[in-house]
């Protein structure tokens, strides 16, 4: 009997190497490993991914090329690469996982149950705070939408509202429709239930992102003794939403006393000027704050969790970042601005902190209060290894999307 298949379609232009590390090539790497699963990933050339072989991690590469008709807004669907291999196909997938909530999904669902009726179609919605508010705006437009005359916007802002509660009507139809949909915090699972009057009780889970608990990554692993006095923040450094300044700007007003603090990732050229700056104005903090620049070996990247005691994240948004589960798989204590995941990553609040979008003043005064121990981070740290063990590894991820496909395990 052969090895029951999934196959990830991922219609994103860019997909390259460093997905196969993130949630899109983690899933289908443990479905492979834990179920004994044959996974594929399907996506689109590009130039990013030519140095990808057919086989990595596990995990079966299949790269389709774009055709014209791709550009064609209103037949693309019907005749892309992807739907032509979803066709030849389907009958060989028993799941077949999508992300993101769009009507492309809603197309390759439809044709893949009606091509193969007893598979299973698995969505990951990887949502964040500004979809959760779309969603509310939708369904405070629905409620307005039933009653014309209380509508003051005039009526071509009416026929807009309505088309788009259309969506929203067929949106929420849709979701019904998949064996699995995940969202990857608990505000999300509840508003998304409150918002659908639970009608998606049946088939939407909570799975946050992981990370990968093996052998050759605990062995990275500190006890908090052997730890530094290290803050490190790992992302891509100047972008608007990771709002990097704001850490900068809480520096400035730190006594850092034996503490250093050490930033990770790729640097936008504008971040190079802002800590040129930052740099000419607090000269003695030279040495004590670190552009440390990207790192692309994940072991030297590891190490540098395992030295550090808090991590800092200063996002203006996120979905989940796996920058959360990598931090407290090491028992890093999180600091981070409310994106969502702030919540589920340090327990609400237990362990770790949550701070407002660019509130200075109390980032400031958190890391103060960790550098002077009046806020003692190490007996949390024991909490914070046993939280990431129980709930953001892989293995317990997964545990919870197969057991919703094929019932409790």
């Amino acid at each position: 009997m052969r090895n029951k298949r999934m196959v990830l379609l991922f219609d994103i232009e860019w997909f390259e190497r460093v997905h196969l590390f993130k949630d899109v090539g983690m899933i289908p790497a443990y479905f492979s490993k834990l179920y004994n699963f044959e996974s594929t990933i399907v996506f689109y050339d590009n130039e990013r991914n030519h140095n990808l072989k057919n086989m990595e991690c596990g995990i079966n590469l299949i790269r389709l090329k774009k055709n014209l008709l791709n550009k064609v807004l209103w037949i693309r669907n019907f005749v892309s690469p992807i739907t032509m291999y979803l066709i030849k196909n389907a009958k060989n997938i028993d799941v077949l996982m999508l992300f993101h909530l769009k009507k492309e999904n809603y197309f390759y669902r439809l044709l893949y149950k009606f091509l193969n009726p007893k598979g299973k179609v698995y969505l990951k919605l990887d949502i964040n705070l500004k979809g959760i508010e779309m969603f509310e705006i939708l369904n405070k437009e629905e409620q307005t939408s039933l009653n014309i005359f209380k509508y003051k916007k005039g009526i071509e802002a009416y026929l807009r509202t309505i088309k788009r509660t259309i969506d929203f009507k067929r949106m929420k139809f849709e979701l019904t429709k998949f064996e699995v949909v995940s969202v990857e915090t608990k505000y999300a699972l509840d508003r998304i239930q409150e918002l659908t009057n639970n009608k998606l009780n049946h088939n939407l889970i909570l799975a946050t992102n992981g990370f990968p608990d093996e052998i050759e990554n605990e062995k990275f692993v500190k006890g908090f003794e052997e730890k530094e006095n290290i803050i490190m923040t790992v992302g891509r450094l100047g972008t608007f939403e990771k709002n990097n300044e704001m850490l900068l700007k809480s520096i400035e007003k730190l006594q850092l006393n034996n503490w250093k603090i050490f930033l990770i990732g790729p640097i936008e050229d504008n971040f190079r000027k802002y800590t040129q700056e930052f740099y000419n104005n607090n000269p003695t903090l030279k040495d004590k704050v670190v552009l440390v620049g990207n790192i692309n070996d994940k072991n030297t990247l590891y190490e540098w969790y395992a030295r550090s005691k808090v991590f800092c994240l200063t996002s203006r948004s996120e979905g989940f970042p796996l920058v959360f589960p990598e931090a407290i798989y090491f028992g890093n204590y999180i600091v981070s601005t409310k994106v969502g995941a702030d919540e589920d990553i340090t327990n609400y609040g237990t362990l770790g902190k949550s701070i407002d979008q660019d509130d200075i003043e109390t980032l400031t005064n958190t890391f103060q209060e960790i550098i002077d121990n009046t806020n003692d981070i190490s007996v949390k740290y024991n909490e914070i290894i046993k939280h990431s063990r129980e709930h953001f590894v892989w293995d317990k991820v997964l545990e919870k999307i197969y057991s919703k496909l094929y019932g409790n395990l």
